[in-house]
């Protein structure tokens, strides 16, 4: 894993960690919470989530692709990459491929 993956992952786990632990001292459920910066928009994926949604085995799996020009459109939100469900399904449906007739 590249020292900006490994740091992007672990930013990530520590904002989702601080965030779980702010939100559980407040009294407002995560979807009323008027504190913008922490909670994501309903629908963008951190590269950890996305990797998780597409079935990917690892964040590095989709850096990989990512690198290789052949991952989902993303978008940055200041240095880590973000990426929205449409394109995530897009990507994923074009990757199917029909079984080979034998």
């Amino acid at each position: 894993m590249s020292m900006s993956a490994a740091m992007d992952a672990l930013v990530d786990e520590i904002v989702e960690r601080v965030t779980r632990e702010v939100l559980a001292t407040i009294d407002i459920p995560p979807s009323e919470c008027v504190c913008e910066h922490l909670q994501a928009p309903v629908g963008v994926f951190t590269t950890r989530q996305a990797a998780a949604y597409c079935g990917l085995s690892s964040a590095q799996s989709l850096y990989n692709l990512i690198s290789q020009g052949e991952g989902p459109t993303y978008f940055k939100q200041g240095r880590r990459n973000a990426f929205y469900e449409s394109d995530l399904d897009e990507w994923t449906q074009s990757r199917l491929t029909r079984p080979s007739a034998r």
